[in-house]
């Protein structure tokens, strides 16, 4: 990233008073600081009652509303206290924007809930394009509005999805900001111990809706612009996909992982680009998500870890030669052993190991010691059987699926 860019991103955040906290008493001591005890304590209280919602699995709508509407109060409060919370992924968002002005056309869609915060910004250095802010409430809507008067930034009309005031046309760019996650389905249940494109499948369910609306907003041949808060993994994999699914053709080189900080510490923000009316094949879009990863796949290392260990299964796995699916006593699927050949290198094999609660490890090996590690993976297995675990041996389906046969 150029310095010029993070140059003019921090000026900016400067300009806006934005002081990014590093953990929530840091968010509540500057709310404190600016608005007073009363204000930092009732703010303080509805965050705690949206999460103690979220621990307890109860409906979270009433209290994260509440909450909303308490930092919306103001422009003020409400431009600080997104800035507390979210200041460096909105840095980082500007200086993004600054690298790839070429990318952008001249009717934007921004879509996001920074109140205005990187629509003005986007607005002040692409002067002579149209851009549109999509606010999901009124409340963000009028805090934006507000925020554009006061930069006296002319180019950015505010929209709120809440009262349907998007105008009924097509746009040439679609910044989409931290949407994905908000906006997917529930939860799938854990599908861990699939092969990771299987995973990615089914964590693509979760993305379709809101790729689908995504897609509705460009004309053909309109470039949506990606930028979302996840880790590089299963979830981000299914992403591609339900973009994939909807003629959103990714840019094969266009991905870029940028390092970010909030208040639950070190985080990783994903970018990448597609244009309107392609399709990959499900193939190129694993090939492109397992080229994110390939500083650490061309490496001859012994041990992967997580899901990198899943990418080079995925790629490198040929044969099934020996494995388990364990279950508790109770029929929860806990983890998989397996032992697989290599399409790389007929000369080595790997060996999976996965438990609920643990990292995923896979673990490089000669083939010649195949017939030792089916003996180290029956001993395993008759140690699991003594502590209460059941095991189902598995195998390669037709298809090269895996299957249980008992």
């Amino acid at each position: 990233m150029a310095r010029k860019a993070q140059d003019a991103a921090l000026k900016y955040m400067i300009e806006l008073e934005i002081d990014p906290a590093k953990d929530i008493n840091g968010l509540f001591n500057r709310m404190e600081a600016r608005f007073g005890k009363e204000t930092a304590r009732n703010l303080k209280k509805a965050y705690g009652e949206w999460v103690k919602c979220i621990e307890l699995k109860k409906e979270t709508k009433e209290a994260w509303d509440t909450l909303q509407n308490m930092r919306d109060a103001s422009p003020e409060l409400a431009v600080a206290y997104t800035g507390a919370c979210e200041g460096d992924i909105l840095r980082k968002q500007c200086s993004w924007i600054l690298d790839h002005k070429e990318s952008f056309g001249e009717k934007i869609l921004f879509i996001s809930s920074d109140r205005g915060i990187v629509a003005c910004f986007l607005g002040r250095e692409l002067p002579l394009s149209e851009i549109t802010l999509l606010c999901e409430t009124e409340g963000m809507a009028a805090i934006a509005k507000a925020l554009c008067e006061k930069l006296g930034v002319e180019n950015v009309k505010v929209a709120c999805k809440e009262k349907d005031e998007l105008p009924k046309e097509s746009f040439d760019t679609v910044l989409s900001a931290d949407t994905a996650i908000p906006h997917a389905l529930p939860e799938l249940a854990d599908i861990d111990y699939l092969f990771i494109l299987e995973q990615g499948q089914m964590r693509k369910e979760v993305y379709n809706a809101w790729a689908e609306e995504l897609a509705s907003y460009l004309k053909e041949g309109g470039r949506l612009i990606s930028m979302e808060v996840m880790e590089r993994n299963r979830d981000y994999l299914g992403w591609c996909f339900a973009l994939n699914d909807n003629s959103l053709d990714i840019v094969t080189d266009s991905h870029r992982e940028i390092t970010v900080f909030d208040m639950e510490g070190v985080l990783n923000m994903q970018t990448m680009q597609a244009i309107k009316g392609g399709v990959k094949e499900e193939s190129e879009i694993l090939a492109f998500f397992g080229n994110t990863f390939i500083n650490v796949l061309r490496i001859d290392i012994p041990k992967y870890v997580d899901i990198a260990a899943e990418v080079m299964i995925q790629i490198c796995a040929k044969e099934l030669l020996w494995g388990y699916m364990v279950y508790d006593m109770s029929g929860e699927k806990m983890g998989k052993l397996a032992l697989y050949s290599s399409h790389a290198d007929s000369s080595e094999m790997f060996y999976y190991q996965a438990m609920k609660g643990r990292p995923i490890e896979l673990m490089r090996y000669p083939y010649s010691e195949k017939n030792i590690m089916i003996e180290q993976l029956e001993i395993s297995a008759r140690e699991g059987a003594q502590q209460g675990f059941r095991l189902s041996k598995i195998m390669f389906d037709m298809n090269g699926h895996e299957v249980m046969i008992n």
